[in-house]
């Protein structure tokens, strides 16, 4: 009986995902896991995201090699984050060139979807920033359109993850 190698090379398929479905089960037990995290998180006000790209609305996607976040900590948001645009008025400080802040006093609104969650925040003691926009899958990738008075709006990608509690 002679065997042909695309039968063979079935076979091995096969046998592949056999063994990966009954003895390495844990890949997709960690993503339902992350998920549920990264849901609980959103939930609770109590997430990072983290950005690793900028898209400015003029010029083209720039790669951050700095640690740029914006936190969410119950009621208080912190944003540290770079701006690359166009701005229409000059910063009072040079030194705050970037979308820097800490608020207290936001307007937080959460809607969950099938596929995604919605997160608007509208800070009301910042006078530079009008609202952020978060767009975040269950994996945790996300998306964060900042929209401000006087500058471009920007939006960078990332992703988000619980915050680490602190003793």
């Amino acid at each position: 009986m002679k065997v042909s190698f695309v039968t063979t090379h079935r076979l091995a398929i096969l046998i592949c995902m056999f063994l990966n479905t009954f003895f390495f089960p844990g890949s997709s037990f960690a993503q339902e896991t992350k998920k549920t995290t990264v849901e609980q998180a959103i939930q609770s006000k109590q997430f990072i995201f983290k950005a690793q790209t900028a898209f400015p609305m003029r010029g083209g996607m720039r790669q951050l090699t700095s640690e740029y976040d914006l936190k969410v900590n119950g009621d208080t948001l912190t944003a540290y984050l770079p701006y690359f645009g166009r701005a229409y008025v000059a910063p009072i400080d040079p030194t705050k060139g970037g979308i820097q802040f800490t608020s207290t006093q936001n307007n937080y609104t959460l809607k969950v979807r099938k596929k995604n969650s919605e997160i608007n925040i509208v800070p009301k003691n910042i006078q530079e920033v009008r609202q952020l926009h978060l767009n975040i899958s269950p994996n945790g990738n996300a998306s964060l359109q900042v929209i401000s008075n006087n500058r471009d709006p920007i939006t960078f990608n990332g992703y988000v993850e619980a915050l680490k509690e602190t003793n």
